[in-house]
């Protein structure tokens, strides 16, 4: 018989289990009753109306007009009107970003971002873009319709002409991404998780930055004929991808210090590759007597001369496979492949100094970037990560590094993507942008019995620490400000910069010329089948 002290703890494991059983189910029913209805009105109907230019479809997403109040017949109206003066709408878009659960009268609030692209009646292309408070809730007939709309803000472009215009291929560029793929768990292969990378570089020595397209299973090199137009050199330059693993990223950089481009290759499921330029644009494999290493698992390449010794040192970037290993824990994953250091040699020869260096981090790397972020002379390094925190790296000015993520306050989590660093308030020091991703669909983990990751007899005790952290991972970008003393301020909302969607590369330009740092950011995802995924 179990001593009579155990009864209180065997009552509150019972509790624990009940309690998890019963948020299971709770939220099988709040998936049904609340968020699969929202996620289609929102995301889909609202949006689809507006794409389709269809004026009774809106009306039909609300309650009707006998039952709505004057401020959403009036919010209405200027719905009408803004779809009447798009000749042409080519996008909408309406993302829930935060929503609360139902009330006691099932009507839940929700944050909307809304954007319209299109023509306008004067032939401008026009881009708007309004962040709106909606009141949803269950209709007469069960179908959740809007109950109220509140503009909170509103911002219109207008160009009478693209500032941009496709013209690759009339170029000379006809390149298209091919990937071998990569093997999941269940058996399928994922064509599009490796990803694809591209370098800039003189390969030929004629002064003009040339093209290297990295496309899984294979290279592209194109020449720049130096009148704007391009040509396919790859065979004539040597360079042969390997039998097998997934290219994914290139770096051109003079590793010999004898004035022409060599290129470093990496590789995932597989070896990296280092190959020698002869000065003339042809290529020579020279990885198995240069020293390098490899985990089969590069996301990318950082050049500098880390230790001030004259000659160019190379930092790889390394993560692991997400189809066939868990990050673990999952808010600040420490078990992918560790990232390299390599010190430059005479000739293209390398020494690894990873372990003594403390380049050796195994967050979940996705991305680096090399910069004098101090202003002590010496390039220091920020590896964005996934699955958790980043990492600033300093250099102390030979080449080996110390972890000053937290005391430098770039040490919030979230799934890191890029990394850039520029000026953006012209200070005279240097500003950091981390592209990360912002889930659409993280306002769900707040309704009721959603299943978080973690022990399950734990979960309701810990639940709102779990909630915080998954909150935090999905914030989206992050921007800090340089202070100037080797610290950093937390400034993405002030600079209007969380979000990006489901970002995945930012860069700074001054794409407009006017002096300023702009940011351009890739983004994208596909959507799964599993519909609890964030």
């Amino acid at each position: 018989m179990a001593p009579r002290a155990s009864a209180p703890l065997l009552v509150v494991l019972v509790a624990l289990v009940a309690a998890t059983g019963c948020a299971s189910v709770r939220w099988e029913e709040t998936r049904r009753d609340v968020v699969d209805p929202l996620n289609e009105l929102v995301h889909s109907l609202y949006a689809k109306a507006f794409l389709a230019r269809d004026v009774e479809a809106l009306r039909r997403l609300h309650v009707p007009a006998e039952a709505a109040s004057p401020e959403l017949r009036a919010r209405l109206v200027e719905d009408e009107r803004l779809i009447e003066a798009f000749v042409q709408v080519e996008r909408a878009r309406s993302v829930i970003r935060d929503a609360s659960r139902p009330d006691a009268s099932g009507v839940a609030t929700v944050l909307c971002h809304f954007r319209l692209d299109g023509v306008d009646a004067a032939g401008d292309r026009v881009t708007l873009t309004q962040d709106r408070r909606l009141r949803c809730g269950p209709g007469a007939d069960g179908r959740w319709v809007i109950e109220d709309v509140e503009l909170l803000d509103e911002r219109r472009v207008a160009r009478d002409r693209p500032a941009f215009t496709e013209e690759a291929v009339a170029r000379g560029i006809a390149f298209r991404h091919r990937s071998r793929g990569a093997p999941a768990r269940d058996g399928t292969t994922w064509k599009f998780y490796p990803g694809s990378g591209l370098a800039l570089g003189d390969v030929d020595g004629d002064r003009i930055d040339d093209v290297l397209f990295v496309g899984g299973a294979e290279l592209r090199l194109y020449r720049n004929r130096g009148d704007g137009t391009f040509e396919d050199i790859t065979a004539a330059a040597g360079l042969v991808p390997p039998v097998g693993g997934e290219m994914r990223c290139a770096t051109f950089a003079d590793f010999d210090d004898d004035g022409d481009a060599d290129l470093f290759v990496g590789v995932m499921d597989g070896a990296n590759i280092l190959w020698a330029n002869d000065g003339a644009g042809r290529f020579e494999d020279v990885t198995a007597q240069s020293g390098l290493t490899a985990t089969g698992e590069t996301m990318g390449a950082l050049v500098a001369d880390f230790d001030l010794d004259g000659r160019l040192d190379l930092f790889v970037v390394n993560c692991d496979d997400l189809l066939q290993k868990d990050p673990e824990p999952i808010y600040d994953a420490r078990n992918a492949r560790e990232n390299q250091l390599f010190l430059g040699r005479d000739g293209l020869r390398f020494r690894e100094t990873t372990r003594t260096s403390g380049a050796d981090r195994r967050g979940w790397s996705q991305a680096g970037s090399v910069a004098d972020y101090d202003g002590d002379g010496d390039p220091d390094i920020f590896v964005a990560c996934d699955f958790g925190f980043s990492a600033l790296l300093r250099n102390r000015g030979d080449g080996t590094f110390e972890d000053v993520t937290e005391e430098a306050g770039v040490d919030l989590r979230t799934a890191g993507m890029s990394a850039a660093w520029g000026d953006v308030d012209g200070d005279g020091d240097l500003d950091l942008f981390e592209g990360g991703m912002r889930s659409n669909t993280v306002w769900i983990i707040d309704q009721a019995g959603f299943p978080l990751p973690g022990p399950s007899l734990l979960m309701p005790l810990i639940r709102p620490y779990v909630i915080e952290t998954i909150k935090e991972m999905m914030y989206g970008n992050r921007f800090y400000r340089n202070r100037g003393d080797g610290t950093f301020e937390h400034a993405t909302e002030a600079a209007g910069l969380i979000t990006s969607d489901w970002a995945f590369s930012g860069v700074f330009l001054d794409y407009d010329n006017d002096g300023r740092l702009d940011i351009y950011s890739s983004t994208g995802f596909f959507s799964g089948p599993d519909h609890d995924d964030l």
